[in-house]
């Protein structure tokens, strides 16, 4: 580009381009590298729908990770993987990148974020200073803001004692560092969140909980809604409106009697709900849809492992894309008796 147009301009011109185009711009000379690199870039570009696929769904088969683009009308087309999923718990997805957690030992030892549209993957350690802590009660979160479009990472951990207090540490990928959230930002002791419940909505990472409290006789409850039948087990799905962060209704919007215990995982053009069906054996799973004009299931033909399987709204962006793929950060934060267990950043 001719050097008479301010650079501010080239750049701009640059980042209407798609991913591949962009990637290739990089490349052009050190000061466009340094341009797209920042942060400031990545938030121009912004985070775009793509117009070839809906969804982007990762599931097992066989216990080996499989992630595939979905178009409108539910055909499968496999993502290039750079990454292997093996021992791999997800955890969500924001802006385009996906985070998962990793632990053979520690269960939340690191968290891995990953971006199928730039091809790259990134790994922070979670810090564990004792192994006394793998006895803590803990989940991590992930999230990506929308203001700057900078990764977060948080790992809640509380005791098995509700009346001690929470530890909750943050990490910013701009960062790449840990800190400790003081206690004032923290929910009351006596609360806990339900692990596998996380939903990104805007600027705020939302769980189901509850709270535990302690009986006069020193004895443990739990109090939340629980749904039982006697013969079926029913199928629900409950809407929340949130506005400026708060709740302000909570209402049903389907409730079907099944013999066996399904799952949602997601909702087609924001109407109709994706269900995972577990087989009668229970090991494998299929996918339906369920038509809320017509009341009926259909089927998608999609199978795998029960439990595995993850969709979300593809979204493309180009976070990650400054950070050198498969970097691990934090490494110095994890107990030595834990750090030689390796996570395999390999492909299958």
């Amino acid at each position: 580009m001719s050097e008479n147009i301010p650079i501010e301009v080239q750049m701009d011109i640059v980042r209407r381009l798609c991913v591949k185009s962009v990637a290739q711009c990089r490349t052009v000379c050190k000061i466009w590298r340094s341009r797209i690199n920042s942060m400031h870039f990545t938030k121009r570009f912004g985070v775009r729908m793509n117009s070839a696929f809906s969804y982007i769904l990762v599931c097992e088969r066989s216990y080996k990770g499989n992630a595939f683009y979905v178009d409108e009308n539910f055909s499968l087309t496999p993502v290039e993987l750079n990454i292997s999923f093996s021992g791999l718990t997800p955890l969500g997805w924001s802006h385009g990148v996906r985070g998962f957690s990793f632990g053979p030992i520690v269960r939340y030892f690191m968290c891995l974020l990953w971006n199928p549209t730039v091809h790259k993957s990134v790994g922070a350690y979670v810090p564990y200073y004792t192994l006394g802590q793998e006895y803590e009660k803990r989940l991590l979160g992930f999230g990506v803001r929308p203001h700057n479009l900078d990764p977060i990472i948080l790992k809640i951990a509380f005791p098995f004692d509700p009346k001690k207090p929470w530890s909750v540490k943050l990490f910013t990928l701009s960062s790449r560092v840990w800190r400790s959230l003081g206690n004032e930002y923290l929910l009351p002791h006596t609360f806990r969140i339900k692990k596998a419940s996380q939903a990104n909505i805007g600027r705020h990472i939302y769980w189901c909980g509850y709270e535990k409290f302690v009986g006069n006789d020193a004895s443990l409850y739990k109090s939340y809604g629980n749904i039982q039948g006697d013969e079926h087990c029913v199928f629900c799905i409950w809407v929340l409106s949130i506005h400026g962060g708060t709740i302000t209704s909570f209402t049903n919007l389907l409730t079907i009697p099944s013999p066996i215990a399904v799952k949602l995982i997601g909702f087609h053009d924001n109407i109709d709900p994706i269900i995972e069906v577990p087989s009668q054996e229970g090991f494998s799973a299929s996918l339906f849809l369920y038509r809320m004009l017509t009341g009926g299931f259909q089927s998608l033909g999609i199978e795998g492992d029960a439990g595995s399987f993850f969709i979300r709204p593809f979204s493309q962006s180009i976070v990650l894309q400054s950070h050198a793929d498969m970097t691990k950060y934090c490494e110095e934060l994890v107990y030595p008796g834990l750090v030689d267990t390796k996570l395999n950043l390999g492909c299958h």
